[in-house]
């Protein structure tokens, strides 16, 4: 018997599945460096408690702002109670997604249309009728007392008055003119304010000039764009976005100190380039019993990514809606209450992310992983025996009747592109710990693929898988 390589790993399809078909989906990857009885292994992606559904619509944005939770919901922005409940504070018209950000008073909110304004003391909700404010604007984020956003099809960003998102003077504004592309997004991190056009970056610092405060970087000019303004978030202390360079090829990159670093590997950037359409695409950051991750989403592909900080490594995050995956029902999200809080897009509820969460609401998540080829230089090896390690013994004590006495399925396939039947084996009611997982006469073939994959609403743990051939 003999460890499969590469067995826990993460997600890597090739353009070609006869070369390389890993998949990895609803599994993070653990690295363990200190002499662990294995050094990687897989754990199911955390599920979601149903708190509440909050208003008519998707659940939009989030931000929590001294210890209070706002929402987006539908068309309406208000304040998430501690029972869960929310009380609309005013209303908005745009159906684009929603920028929130707060400067300790008050909460900025843009809907790709408008401005508006909560006042956290006054409870107002006023809407942004300065004529130096950028109407049409979506982006929008906040440093050192300014709210400063994107202006639409130009070179420009403009910024609000010192702690007064109400104010807006039509002479405050800076222009990105390292090329002449327009600017498609503003992020600031750790007081960087980043400014991307739609194939370059600028980096500007609040140099405390009277005049206009953010100035240029010397030499902190890349041409390397953002192709899809709502992708760029912060997570693991960094700004991570779906970019392109000058030719328009897709990447996603991270900011490693003032340089973009390419993290995208050539099989995900082979399948972003089959997406019809990126440009809708957002990125979400989380953090994860330390695992730093950066979520990013393609409505329209309906598909969602994840990269792990912790692991350097990708996987996709799905929901299972039998036959199909589709994406990750995550909109947006929050920390709050002492809770991690994600909101839905198909409708406005609620949920808690907890790793004590075995399923997303009831429905089920199904965790999935695609071997590397097993192959000896064409040569046909026959398939004795094939043990995945798992963590045996984790039924539940009680209902529903798929956690007591859960299973894990196997297929394979032989050419990439055609799979057997699936077949099961129980993972142990709880605590049978002796529990193995084994699959014998399995077959021959000159290639071979093996699928993991589980549904079961308990704790998912791979570790590897052993095989015997001859």
């Amino acid at each position: 018997m003999k460890a499969i390589p590469g067995f826990v790993g993460p997600a890597y399809e090739a353009p070609s599945l006869t070369v390389n078909h890993q998949r990895c989906i609803n599994f993070l990857l653990e690295i363990d460096k200190n002499q662990a009885k294995t050094p990687t292994a897989l754990y199911g992606v955390p599920g979601l408690e149903l708190l509440s559904t909050l208003a008519p619509g998707a659940v939009k944005g989030l931000i929590e702002v001294n210890g209070e939770l706002y929402a987006a919901v539908g068309q309406a922005f208000g304040r998430v109670n501690a029972d869960w409940t929310f009380t609309a504070l005013g209303t908005y018209s745009g159906t684009a997604r929603i920028t929130m950000v707060d400067n300790g008073l008050q909460v900025l909110v843009i809907d790709g249309l408008s401005g508006f304004v909560y006042d956290i003391a006054a409870g107002t909700w006023t809407q942004i009728t300065d004529p130096g404010f950028v109407y049409g604007s979506t982006q929008g984020t906040y440093q050192d007392g300014y709210g400063i956003v994107a202006l639409p099809d130009s070179q420009q960003f403009g910024i609000s008055g010192l702690y007064d998102f109400m104010t807006w003077d039509a002479i405050d504004f800076a222009s990105a003119e390292g090329l002449p592309d327009d600017v498609s997004t503003v992020i600031s991190n750790h007081r960087l304010l980043h400014v991307f056009g739609t194939g370059t970056l600028e980096l500007f610092v609040n140099a405390g000039d009277g005049t206009f405060p953010f100035q240029r970087m010397d030499g902190a000019f890349y041409e390397v764009g953002c192709s899809a303004p709502y992708s760029a978030a912060v997570a693991d202390d960094s700004v991570f976005w779906l970019g392109n360079n000058l030719q328009g090829a897709l990447a996603v990159y991270r900011m490693q100190g003032s340089t973009p670093q390419r993290i995208s590997t050539v099989a995900l950037e082979n399948e972003l380039a089959s997406y019809e359409d990126v440009s809708d695409a957002f990125g979400i950051g989380l953090d994860i019993r330390r695992h730093p991750i950066y979520l990013l989403v393609f409505p329209t592909a309906g598909k969602s990514w994840a990269y792990d900080a912790h692991s350097g490594s990708w996987f996709e995050w799905l929901d299972f809606t039998s036959p199909d995956y589709v994406r990750f029902r995550l909109n947006c999200f929050a920390k709050a209450f002492g809770k991690l809080l994600v909101g839905d897009y198909r409708d406005g509820r609620l949920y808690e992310m907890s790793f004590d969460a075995y399923t997303n609401a009831g429905d089920p998540i199904r965790c999935l992983r695609i071997s590397p080829y097993i192959w000896n230089n064409g040569k046909r090896l026959f398939h004795s025996r094939l043990e995945v390690l798992i963590q045996p013994g984790v039924g539940l004590p009680v209902t529903p009747p798929e956690g007591v006495d859960p299973v894990i399925s196997l297929r394979w396939s032989d050419d990439g592109m055609t799979w057997s039947n699936e077949i099961t084996r129980p993972m142990g009611r709880q605590g049978t710990y002796d529990t193995r997982v084994i699959f014998n006469r399995l077959g021959s073939a000159r290639n071979r693929l093996y699928e993991i994959s589980c549904s079961a609403p308990v704790k998912k743990v791979i570790l590897g898988a052993t095989l015997e051939v001859s």
